[in-house]
């Protein structure tokens, strides 16, 4: 296991809600625009959202992939697009820059 990840768990529970998709829609995200679509239209974004949570002192930040699956993004019409949606929304928040 991680050591960063045994550290937090030795501390104490870990509970992880990053709340993406409310950042988002504050970030002009519509109710029922597909967040995890963001990760390509949007990467400044979602970036910003991560580095937001940087900023606060998060040891943890989440990915923006929830529903980064082909059922869910089906309803989306994104079902073809799961891999570059799930390959951005990692790479967004593993830049150096955070």
């Amino acid at each position: 296991m991680n050591s960063l990840l045994e550290e937090l768990l030795r501390k104490a529970p870990v509970v992880l809600d990053g709340a993406i998709g409310t950042e988002l829609q504050a970030r002009g995200l519509e109710p029922g625009e597909c967040p995890d679509a963001w990760n390509l239209s949007h990467p400044d974004a979602v970036e910003a959202v991560a580095r937001a949570y940087v900023e606060a002192g998060s040891d943890i930040i989440l990915t923006n992939t929830f529903r980064s699956n082909r059922v869910a993004l089906a309803g989306h019409g994104l079902a073809d697009k799961v891999v570059a949606l799930t390959r951005a929304g990692v790479l967004v928040v593993s830049s150096d820059d955070l």
